[in-house]
């Protein structure tokens, strides 16, 4: 009812020294409110902010140290008014049901993804400050959007993968296209199950070429192995069964050993924007070793993963930019500056928000191969 868009939360420790206490912040938790009922957002930020005992007790069990943080003081809530209260009311559910009533027989602004084709490098791309200047809009299908689109060089021919969300049905399923002359063709759906799909991350082991899409309606991470690439997928291997796991990306370090990174919540919520754990794999998807600091992010505003950046010399986590005011407003690139199953750290090299001069209201994803840069844009579509 404040319009706050993130709640903080902090876990305190209270010291009695001498006869004082003395209380310090040992970690905090930055979280997107739920703006449809305040009870809800009361309960979710509850569970939510339990994960911050269980992340801070690994710490101790692991014998890590445990440093005091820096945190601004709690602000005072102002008194809630009646008129305050009806005006709220009124905009959040009385707009609302008007605009249900009528929308068959007025069309009202639906908002729908797309994806953008930006030819250039990555190292360019990153120094460019007017990024959209030169990018080209790949148009979806009627009654479908494109979203989460990684684009993937193969014998010299660009393909991108994405998720093609059915508006109709509200369900997702993956496609595939070849770029040429900067067009998608020869689209095909390689992955259309009962239940929704998106984005298909793709990732070369030695030979093998392996599309991990996010199922979290199934509540499962899948892997899928090419037989006949780009178009024929065998499920390769279940895992995290029975959770619920969104994005899940691979990063490899500087010494050949690859991580697994997915937004999970392991709470009833199931909202995965607010949280980053963290798997070292073993071998072929044999064994994941958790770190010792998940959830290694618990901040909305970056926690949650937005694609791939391949780029020499740096290890890069696209970031989606998430709070009460909508999902996918913003994207982070965020350069990863220690990652180890003991420690983590990433610095924001680049911030990237929807041109203000379009239609567009937001961008969630990017990824890229050697000279190709793909972004998925939210626009403002009157269907």
């Amino acid at each position: 009812m404040l319009n706050y868009k993130i709640t903080k939360t902090r876990l305190l420790e209270k010291k009695n020294k001498n006869d004082k206490i003395f209380i310090s912040c040992l970690d905090i938790f930055y979280l997107n409110n739920k703006i449809n009922f305040w009870i809800r957002n009361k309960e979710f930020i509850i569970f939510k902010s339990s994960n911050l005992i269980i992340k801070n007790l690994n710490k101790i069990y692991y014998n890590l140290k445990v440093k005091n943080i820096h945190s601004t003081p709690a602000v005072s809530h102002p008194e809630i008014r009646i008129a305050t209260l009806l005006r709220y009311i009124f905009i959040k559910y009385c707009f609302c049901f008007v605009k249900k009533l009528f929308s068959k027989f007025i069309n009202f602004n639906k908002n729908i993804w797309k994806i953008y084709l930006i030819n250039s490098n990555l190292s360019d791309f990153l120094s460019n400050k007017n990024i959209y200047k030169k990018a080209l809009t790949i148009k979806p299908i009627p009654n479908f959007e494109s979203a989460d689109p990684f684009v993937y060089e193969h014998n010299n021919t660009n393909y991108i993968f994405y998720e093609n969300n059915d508006l109709v049905l509200k369900k997702g399923k993956i496609s595939c296209g070849i770029l040429k002359d900067n067009k998608l063709i020869f689209i095909k759906d390689i992955l259309n199950l009962n239940y929704h799909l998106s984005y298909p991350f793709i990732w070369k082991r030695k030979k093998d070429i392996f599309l991990i899409p996010e199922s979290s309606q199934n509540k499962s991470i899948q892997i899928w192995k090419s037989e006949s690439f780009p178009y024929k997928w065998k499920l390769f291997k279940t895992i995290f069964k029975n959770e619920y796991c969104c994005d899940t990306t691979i990063i490899k370090d500087f010494n050949n050993n690859n991580w697994l990174l997915t937004n999970k919540s392991n709470d009833q919520t199931d909202d995965p924007n607010n949280e980053l754990y963290i798997y070292k794999i073993i071998g072929n998807f044999k064994k994941f070793i958790p770190h010792k600091l998940n959830p290694v992010i618990t901040d909305c505003r970056t926690a949650r993963n937005a694609g791939s950046l391949n780029f020499a010399n740096k290890m890069l986590r696209p970031s989606q930019i998430n709070n009460s005011s909508g999902y996918g407003i913003g994207l982070n690139i965020n350069e990863i500056e220690f990652l180890n199953l003991e420690d983590y750290k990433e610095t924001i090299i680049k911030t990237i928000y929807p041109n203000k001069k379009t239609k567009a209201i937001g961008i969630h994803h990017i990824s890229n191969s050697k000279s190709k840069i793909v972004i998925d844009v939210r626009e403002k579509f009157s269907i």
